[in-house]
């Protein structure tokens, strides 16, 4: 017999006496005792259950593997990529500099007019 299915064994057999004598008056240890054991049996009964749980739980993801994706929410298979070829880093971020302060002047940006008094 199997360590779980001897402790339920037990476990009814206490509930079943737990159950003439609760009418009469426990100790309230006894009582806590009871609960317990109560509590033990029910973690006890989860675990038996938890295994198959597990094997319905396996198979589950295992279809979900096996599913196939909307169209619509599939990523791209292959990113568009624009190649970068910079033969000297030094003049490409010179140019890139020189192209910001380009459209800074074209827009009349960072310009600071100077009114002379006199």
């Amino acid at each position: 017999m199997a360590m779980t299915e001897f402790a339920m064994d037990q476990a009814k057999t206490r509930e079943s006496i737990f159950q003439a004598t609760k009418t009469s008056q426990l100790h309230p240890v006894q009582m806590l005792s009871w609960e317990t054991q109560e509590q033990w049996l029910k973690h006890l009964q989860g675990l038996s259950t938890e295994n198959s749980d597990e094997n319905v739980h396996m198979e589950k993801s295992e279809r979900v593997c096996h599913m196939t994706e909307i169209e619509d929410l599939q990523a791209p298979q292959s990113f568009p990529v624009a190649p970068l070829c910079i033969k000297d880093p030094r003049e490409y971020f010179d140019s890139q500099q020189a192209n910001a302060l380009r459209v800074r002047l074209d827009h009349g940006i960072g310009m600071v007019m100077v009114i002379g008094m006199g």
